[in-house]
């Protein structure tokens, strides 16, 4: 079926979902351009539903659109992926809190099972990713508060591609630290207690944010930080610092 015949609205959205996915699962790297024709093609339309879809991922923060140069994705300095970290420890502890009370029992094994899911592929770290966004998603889909989610949601997105550098040399200590911080949010959730949810999962997004500033700090000084890094920064990383 044609663009034409699906409508340029609902085929943008899919267009819209495809590139995002592309962006998260590292498909599409920090700065590498987005060829409009090309995803035209793709999906069989013409370039007015990519273009819809590039603007609303800039709005997300994930692409980076320049008047007569066209879209690439948006690259994300080291210091601004610290501050995302400090909003989302601002911000998702609400939505974690807002999700609570809304649980079903059904809701609470699908979350159980996206974290044991986390647990089986934690030798696989690019695996382990995908499967440490599901637990998150499926934790913070339930909130009440629509532009909470939102904003949550945008911000943990803006994240990823640090968290594909990082986890390429994360310690197998560091993952099973992650998983066992995922358990005692469960285990809130479970009991019903909002307030221990969202300050675990607090806890949770600043122990990540502590391995972000050790990183910076590595970078600057080449002296290791046994405890909070993952390893030597890389070279993309340098690259990606704010002269």
């Amino acid at each position: 079926m044609s663009g034409a015949q699906r409508g340029d609205g609902s085929v943008s959205l899919l267009i819209e979902a495809d590139l995002r996915r592309a962006i998260l699962e590292g498909e599409l790297a920090p700065g590498e351009a987005v060829r409009q024709e090309v995803w035209a093609k793709k999906f069989n339309v013409s370039r007015l539903p990519v273009r819809q879809a590039l603007q609303r991922l800039e709005d997300e923060g994930l692409m980076t659109i320049t008047p007569y140069a066209g879209a690439r994705v948006a690259v994300v300095a080291l210091e601004d992926c610290i501050a995302l970290y400090e909003m989302r420890e601002a911000i998702e502890p609400l939505v974690v809190a807002r999700s609570t009370s809304e649980l079903t029992p059904e809701d609470l094994d699908e979350i159980r099972e996206a974290m044991e899911a986390a647990e089986a592929v934690s030798h696989d770290s690019a695996a382990w990713l995908g499967a440490d966004r599901e637990f998150h998603r499926q934790v913070n889909r339930h909130c009440s508060i629509p532009q909470a989610l939102k904003l949550a949601t945008q911000l943990y997105n803006q994240t990823q591609q640090y968290r594909r550098e990082y986890i390429r040399s994360v310690t197998a200590a560091r993952i099973k630290l992650a998983e066992l911080e995922h358990r005692t949010i469960f285990a809130a959730l479970e009991c019903g207690d909002a307030f221990e949810a969202s300050e675990r999962t607090r806890l949770h997004i600043r122990h990540t944010r502590l391995v972000l500033q050790s990183e910076l700090s590595t970078s600057e000084d080449d002296v290791e930080n046994p405890g909070l890094s993952f390893g030597g920064p890389s070279e993309r990383l340098k690259r990606n610092r704010k002269k």
